[in-house]
Order: C-alpha cells, then sequence, then structure tokens
C-alpha cells in the first residue's frame, strides 16, 4: 500500500454537536499520531462540518488555531469537503496566513 498510516477522528459529541476546541483537538490528535508514524503529508477531511453541522465561522475559527500548531514531520495537510462553500471559507482563512 502506498499509505503508512490511516487515522480515523470524530469531532462530534453524542448529540452530533461540535465547536472549535472538539475540532481543534480531533485533528491534533490525529496530526500528532500520524507525525509519531513519520507521515509527511495528510489528507483530511473537514471534521465536524458533516453530522456535526459545524457551521462555516466554527470550522474556521479552528483552523486559525490549527495551521500554528507544528507538528514535526508533517510537510502538508489537504483538507477535502464536497462543499463548495466550505472550500472557499477554507481558502479565505489560509489566504490571511
Amino acid at each position: 500500500s502506498p499509505y503508512t498510516a490511516i487515522a480515523h477522528a470524530v469531532a462530534i459529541d453524542v448529540f452530533y454537536g461540535t465547536d472549535a476546541d472538539r475540532i481543534l483537538a480531533a485533528y491534533c490528535s490525529g496530526l500528532e499520531q500520524l507525525s509519531n508514524t513519520c507521515c509527511q503529508t495528510v489528507a483530511a477531511a473537514c471534521l465536524g462540518c458533516g453530522y456535526g453541522r459545524c457551521s462555516f465561522d466554527v470550522f474556521a475559527a479552528a483552523l486559525k488555531r490549527l495551521i500554528v500548531k507544528p507538528f514535526s514531520k508533517i510537510e502538508s495537510v489537504t483538507l477535502v469537503t464536497t462543499n463548495a462553500e466550505l472550500a472557499a471559507e477554507i481558502q479565505k482563512t489560509l489566504a490571511a496566513f
């Protein structure tokens, strides 16, 4: 397999609710574990934006806090979504950095 590792993460509570802290914690946990397995490139779903019904601004708030965190071996993270509006919000958030 061309994949070094696969990580599964959930950023919702038992009632399908989410917030920026829960999303950030899920990404940080997963990225730290992947970094420890020497992964350099990561593709990730936009956590909390499906069943979690996360708003774009809440996801952007989590993303702003995530992108300033260092993960020693990870060189790139690609966020994947089928939602064009969310993709535009992510691009806008990243352009600010």
